[in-house]
């Protein structure tokens, strides 16, 4: 369920500018190591629902919970990723952005 939209007007910004492009790129670590992760997306209101292709699904599904930056056409937004379905391929994040740096 989407929640209101965020009173932060750099965060405003940002997803208004993400809504405009159809894919970017995921910066995350896993076992301590870094990784970029391809991915299309679509705003939903405050969200960013993050498709990963099959081929990075185990890496997607490592990240449930992790803070993630994510980037499309210089912009970006970080925050908090979860696992909608961790049997779905290919995988979907939910990205509930905090930062617009």
């Amino acid at each position: 369920m989407a929640t209101p939209a965020p009173s932060d007007p750099d965060l405003a910004r940002a997803l208004r500018l993400l809504a405009r492009a159809s894919h970017g790129r995921a910066a995350v670590t896993l076992r301590a190591l870094p990784r970029v992760l391809p991915a299309s997306h679509l705003v939903t209101g405050d969200e960013l629902l993050l498709r990963v292709p099959a081929a990075r699904a185990a890496d997607a599904r490592a990240l449930d919970g992790s803070v993630v930056a994510y980037e499309a056409n210089g912009t970006e937004v970080i925050g908090t990723v979860t696992v909608t379905d961790p049997n779905a391929e290919p995988i979907s994040l939910r990205l509930t952005p905090r930062l617009a740096p």
